[in-house]
């Protein structure tokens, strides 16, 4: 191997590791993004029915 070969192979490693992080870390996003909008629903909701003046 010579040092073209290396650096384009550390160089396509580094890329692949890093494509994977951003796709992990995307995905934990997502996750806490959705459980947080289901949390803000539920507080909505307990707001409502604690609401004063509702019947």
């Amino acid at each position: 191997m010579n040092s073209d070969d290396i650096t384009s192979t550390v160089f396509a490693t580094v890329a692949i590791c890093s494509w994977l992080t951003v796709r992990s870390l995307k995905r934990k996003i997502d996750e806490q993004a959705a459980m947080l909008a289901e949390l803000s629903n539920e507080i909505l909701d307990e707001i409502k029915r604690e609401a004063p003046g509702k019947p």
